[in-house]
């Protein structure tokens, strides 16, 4: 998802911009068609969508941002679902951050926590939203999130490690 892209269509039917997207770039996406019509989306609403040389991660946001729409990553398949239906279905990633709780001998997960739910997206850690962060063991932090979450996530470790390594306190 990673991958860089460029799209361009007017009015197109959603579930075609599905469907092209996923045989362009030769993934597993599919709609729950179902929970997207009980909650009265059409899966045919045409939609306006112009981006160029974005991740192909940015494309689906936008385009199920527009229809406030969530994807569920099933393992070896993403699906297009609504929110409250993806927030059922959250993947658990536990990351290793020994290197940024540990500081002087001294281990803190509150500081890092409170930096990763107030940075990325912050509307969705609260606690009715069954996706609540916790430690594990000296140097793991474990949470339920969806799979854009997990990917801000990563990209907050990735650069808060880049600032350790030169030089910066964790």
């Amino acid at each position: 998802l990673d991958q860089k892209v460029s799209v361009a269509v007017e009015h197109h039917p959603f579930s075609q911009i599905v469907a092209d997207l996923a045989r362009q770039h030769d993934i597993s996406l599919g709609i729950d068609v179902e929970r997207i019509t009980e909650a009265g989306v059409s899966i045919d609403q045409p939609v306006t969508l112009k981006m160029e040389g974005v991740a192909l991660r940015s494309v689906l946001a936008e385009l199920l941002k527009q229809l406030e729409l969530a994807i569920s990553d099933r393992g070896d398949s993403l699906v297009i679902t609504t929110p409250e239906n993806a927030e059922d279905d959250l993947p658990v990633v536990a990351y290793p951050v020994h290197d940024l709780v540990w500081y002087d001998g001294l281990v803190d997960f509150d500081s890092l926590i409170e930096l990763i739910t107030t940075s990325v997206a912050p509307n969705s850690w609260s606690e009715g939203n069954n996706n609540s962060m916790s430690s594990l063991g000296t140097g793991w932090l474990v949470l339920p999130q969806t799979a854009e979450v997990h990917a801000q996530v990563e990209s907050l470790l990735t650069q808060l490690r880049t600032g350790v390594a030169v030089g910066g306190e964790p």
